[in-house]
């Protein structure tokens, strides 16, 4: 039995070293394809490339599976990655608009429990797309790189639950806690644990990974215009009021 097939994008037929190299064969059977040969066809030859002696059946089927996992996800991390950045990019602006405004006392607290935090969601979702945006050979060494981002997250959100505690400048609310210290914390632990299921479950893993960085982008998304509100309708009246009594 005769088996032909393209060359996979990842086969360079041209340049395979002396321990994967191409062999010629005209016939093929389907023991050795399953077992030592990776067929493809060039130049009207069918040849076989021979990668027993670097990676089992199964280390070569679960590359080629983790492989296509991440494939899948791409378009959607880029347009994670490239709505995180408008929206950093936005935040300068809402922040240069406001920066006349009068400072008030504890107000260099609030912005470190209420404004940075925001930039760094929107950052931990361009820094999480660009990695799952990268060429790995498999999802291992993305895993690691996506289970660090969650653990380091779930720091920051204690972090940040510290200092809404802290900071005097306003007095937080429910809806407050749940977007600045609950809901983060629990996005940043899906990542971690998405990470830890990835080496069995890639597929649900990479749900997991998605359903984090969305939850990320809109809490982003809904503490930036919080804020901007916050600005606008209640302390910008607060300084005009003020300004007018004065005169």
């Amino acid at each position: 039995m005769q088996f032909e097939r393209h060359i996979p994008p990842w086969i360079n037929p041209l340049s395979m070293d002396s321990s994967c190299g191409p062999a010629e064969a005209i016939s093929l059977s389907k023991t050795e394809i399953q077992t030592d040969h990776f067929p493809y066809s060039f130049a009207g030859v069918t040849r076989f490339v021979d990668c027993s002696n670097r990676y089992p059946l199964g280390a070569r089927t679960e590359l080629v599976n983790d492989m296509t996992e991440l494939s899948r996800w791409s378009n959607f991390f880029v347009i994670m990655g490239s709505s995180a950045g408008a929206l950093i990019g936005l935040q300068f602006v809402v922040i240069t608009l406001v920066s006349t405004l009068p400072r008030t006392p504890g107000q260099e607290q609030a912005g470190g429990a209420y404004a940075t935090p925001t930039i760094v969601h929107f950052g931990s979702v361009l820094l999480l797309s660009a990695v799952l945006s990268a060429p790995w050979h498999g999802t291992g060494g993305a895993a690691i790189s996506w289970f660090l981002l969650g653990l380091a997250g779930i720091v920051y959100a204690i972090i940040v639950t510290r200092r809404l505690r802290a900071q005097t400048a306003y007095r937080p609310v429910f809806e407050d806690w749940l977007c600045h210290a609950l809901l983060p914390c629990a996005a940043y632990a899906i990542l971690a644990a998405s990470a830890c299921a990835a080496r069995f479950h890639s597929h649900e893993a990479m749900f997991g990974v998605a359903a984090a960085a969305l939850l990320l982008l809109f809490i982003g998304i809904h503490n930036a215009w919080d804020a901007a509100t916050y600005h606008i309708f209640v302390k910008k009246p607060k300084y005009e009021a003020e300004q007018a009594r004065s005169e």
